[in-house]
C-alpha cells in the first residue's frame, strides 16, 4: 500500500505512530521469563569475570 502513495503522502503516513498490540497473559509471562533470564545470564557472566580477575 505504500508504495502507491507518493513521497510526502508516504513520508507523513510513516511518521504515524502504531497502535500497541495488546499482548495475551502467556505472552506476556514469556517475555517476563526472558527478561529474567537475561538478568541472570548477565549476573552469571559478571561474576564468573570478577572471580577470574
Amino acid at each position: 500500500m505504500l508504495a502507491a502513495l507518493e513521497t510526502a503522502q508516504r513520508s507523513e503516513r510513516l511518521r504515524e505512530p502504531l497502535p500497541r498490540r495488546h499482548l495475551t497473559a502467556p505472552l506476556l509471562a514469556l517475555l517476563w521469563l526472558l527478561r529474567i533470564y537475561v538478568v541472570v545470564a548477565v549476573a552469571i557472566v559478571v561474576v564468573t569475570f570478577v572471580r577470574a580477575l
